[in-house]
């Protein structure tokens, strides 16, 4: 590792991030993955920052060559997290990639689903401060029975810092980022509040839906496996996999799974309820 490079693990996907110069490296720190991850890599990805300008900034990815022109570092950085996610679902481009988070409380394996502000992010921090074990707020591959969690930092919304104080004191040092429309969040990595993280590969022991009513009380009801195949299928990134083919992934793993909808209330009754 040199001064202005970082090199990480993305499950099989060697990760390399660098800038030129190199007082630009402390940027990277913002970037780096420390979910402990013991793959043989099978694929890599490099990407350069430098800078274009008094603001500008460039991301260029090795190999492919191509080059990405972007208005500040909290763009450009923004934009190789987003790199390295689809990166990471193209290294599973053999299954079907779900937008869901994962858990493992008490030993058990739990997914969430939902629309995008649904609190998945937020419920996820406050079990990681709770106990269990984090493993991803973003992206889960299904196949053959199986769910494998894909790692990335948690994107962390402003909102968020208010409902968990210590959160707060981590992000107090990180810039903001952003990345297309989205709103601009936080990186946040579990190493970052003194928690140890991993991926994880089973079949889950429950699949929760999660609607937001924030000003409610908590409900958790059981839900038709059928009705959570077709939220999962409403949260499929493999856009480039046939439909009947996400169909039978997702339905593999939703087989003879116990699923939920989850009414996310207050969020520390909707953590006691979970």
């Amino acid at each position: 590792m040199s001064g202005g490079e970082r090199r990480f693990r993305l499950r099989e996907l060697e990760v390399v991030v660098e800038a030129r110069p190199d007082d630009q490296a402390d940027l990277l720190q913002h970037l780096v993955n420390h979910a402990d991850e013991a793959f043989a890599p099978t694929r890599a990805l490099h990407l350069v920052l430098t800078r274009s300008g008094a603001r500008g900034r460039e991301v260029t990815e090795v190999g492919p060559g191509s080059v990405r022109r972007v208005c500040c570092d909290e763009v450009a950085l923004g934009y190789m997290l987003y790199r390295m996610s689809t990166a990471l679902v193209d290294v599973y481009d053999h299954q079907t990639t779900v937008h869901c988070a994962a858990a493992s409380i008490d030993g058990r394996l739990v997914l969430f689903t939902g629309d995008r502000g649904a609190g998945k992010t937020t419920l996820l921090l406050r079990l990681l401060l709770d106990g269990a074990d984090f493993h991803c707020d973003e992206m889960v591959a299904m196949s053959a029975g199986q769910a494998t969690t894909l790692p990335r930092r948690l994107h962390v919304k402003e909102g968020t810092l208010a409902c968990l104080p210590l959160l707060a004191e981590v992000c107090a040092d990180k810039p903001l980022l952003k990345h297309g429309m989205g709103p601009r969040f936080y990186a946040v990595d579990p190493a970052d509040l003194g928690r140890t993280w991993r991926g994880a590969r089973g079949r889950p022991a429950a699949i929760l839906h999660l609607t937001p009513s924030f000003s409610d009380a908590p409900v958790l009801t059981p839900l038709p496996q059928i009705a959570m195949v077709k939220e999962l299928m409403c949260q499929a990134l493999s856009g480039h996999r046939h439909v009947s083919r996400q169909a039978a992934d997702i339905c593999s793993v939703v087989n003879a799974t116990p699923c939920y909808s989850l009414r996310v209330g207050g969020l520390h009754a909707t953590a006691d309820v979970v």
